[in-house]
């Protein structure tokens, strides 16, 4: 391949970034003049600048929330399959904090990471085919798991590492537990913030198991079907075969 074909195909991808730019900035555009709200997209995907919520997803949101008039309404979009701890409490503290009216969209899947932070906010907008998924902490294996093996094991016959991973499982599957239902005061009793996320950080089902809008109506949350086409435009326009810029959006 010559050095001229590769020039040629950097102009393409830079030609093709910047139609794809403009293309979900123009869709988060209309569905803010729509809801007259302040839009910000978390999607997470392979060739974007990252796959999972990661530090800098977490400065992004925070830097789009800064410049945000704290009445107006807020509305986070959520793509992803989840990430880091740290980037989810510190986004979610941030969205709960947020004096207008906050609403997350979910079009697929808002998993892990990804719920935590939608509990935060005062309303969940899904497709009927969406879902979210536990919030229970992974070290490698979940963190239930950890602190169940040392309930079956005598200390004497299980090793040091493991009952140090047991002993940090059992403070993260409180501090998972106790912060989630903090976020979901005010938007839900204290009682039944505190049940729905006994049971989404129990551990009771693996990490990857898909809640459905039904299944987390069952759970308690109070979940809207309502969800308007542009949040699907909006993810579909960041479909790219290389790395295709940010994965934080917002104007």
């Amino acid at each position: 391949v010559s050095a001229d074909d590769d020039d040629e195909e950097r102009r393409k991808r830079s030609k093709d970034r910047e139609a794809r730019a403009k293309k979900a900035l123009d869709v988060i555009g209309k569905l803010e003049a729509q809801r007259k709200s302040r839009v910000i997209a978390i999607i997470h995907r392979e060739n974007l600048e990252s796959d999972y919520l990661a530090i800098n997803d977490l400065e992004d949101v925070l830097a789009a929330l800064h410049n945000t008039p704290e009445d107006k309404p807020l509305d986070i979009v959520l793509h992803t399959l989840g990430g880091g701890s740290l980037e989810a409490t510190q986004i979610a503290r941030a969205i709960k904090a947020h004096k207008g009216r906050t609403t997350a969209f979910i079009p697929y899947y808002a998993m892990s990471a990804g719920t935590f932070i939608a509990l935060a906010c005062d309303e969940i907008v899904m497709s009927p085919q969406a879902c979210l998924g536990p919030i229970d902490p992974q070290y490698g294996f979940p963190a239930a798991t950890f602190v169940n093996v040392t309930r079956q094991k005598p200390p004497e016959a299980t090793s040091d590492v493991f009952l140090a991973y047991a002993d940090i499982s059992k403070k993260a599957l409180l501090e998972s537990k106790e912060e989630a239902c903090e976020l979901m005061q005010g938007t839900y009793s204290h009682d039944g913030s505190c049940s729905i996320t006994d049971e989404l950080s129990s551990g009771k089902w693996t990490h990857g198991r898909p809640i459905s809008v039904t299944v987390a109506r069952e759970m308690g949350l109070n979940i809207n079907t309502a969800i308007p086409r542009e949040v699907f435009d909006l993810v579909r326009a960041h479909r790219v075969p290389y790395k295709g810029g940010p994965s934080v959006w917002f104007r």
